[in-house]
């Protein structure tokens, strides 16, 4: 006959482990939440629409997509509709997505490398610092965009490098930007 022995210190530790990972998880999405990105103010996850639209539009042009299902909004300078500064989502009036442009292809190696410092330094700001990347190619027979991206927890860095090389767009072009998202990569 078999006896089954109690062992209070298996019994404390399992309770403990749930605990400990609880606490883990609940730090892991505190984190997540209170990453912000910078279009003219701090932008969280989970902001009102209407409070930023209303912020931003103080100092930018901000303009809805027109879309049946989307609740999308360009960000743009006021006196410039093609300076490009960001690009807002929202789902229930509240805040899922917002990416802030550092470089449109203007730029020349220095102010490009400036862009990319900026960028990731608002990562290292916000304490990320374990990020993970990909590096994919689209080619076509017209063109070929090759993208270097950066994820770390709720925010992405994304170098996207388009060479149109037929046809009448026929160019090279290089952009930096920076995304947070609730959506997982």
């Amino acid at each position: 006959m078999r006896v089954l022995r109690f062992y209070p210190n298996i019994t404390l530790a399992i309770p403990l482990l749930v605990f400990s990972l609880a606490v883990s998880a609940h730090a892991q999405i505190s984190q997540y939440l209170r990453q912000s990105i910078w279009i003219g103010m701090p932008l969280q996850l989970g902001m009102s629409r209407d409070e930023i639209i209303s912020k931003l539009n103080e100092r930018y042009r901000v303009t809805k997509i027109e879309s049946d299902a989307d609740d999308d909004w360009i960000v743009t300078d006021k006196t410039n509709a093609t300076a490009w500064e960001g690009h807002l989502g929202f789902r229930d009036g509240k805040l899922t997505y917002a990416s802030r442009s550092w470089a449109q292809g203007e730029e020349d190696a220095f102010a490009f490398a400036e862009a990319l410092w900026g960028a990731l330094t608002q990562m290292e700001r916000d304490g990320e610092h374990s990020c993970s990347f990909d590096v994919p190619t689209v080619r076509s027979p017209i063109a070929e965009i090759h993208w270097v991206r950066f994820y770390c927890g709720a925010k992405k860095i994304e170098i996207m490098m388009t060479n149109v090389f037929n046809g009448k767009g026929k160019e090279q072009q290089v952009s930096i930007t920076e995304v947070l998202s609730s959506e997982a990569y």
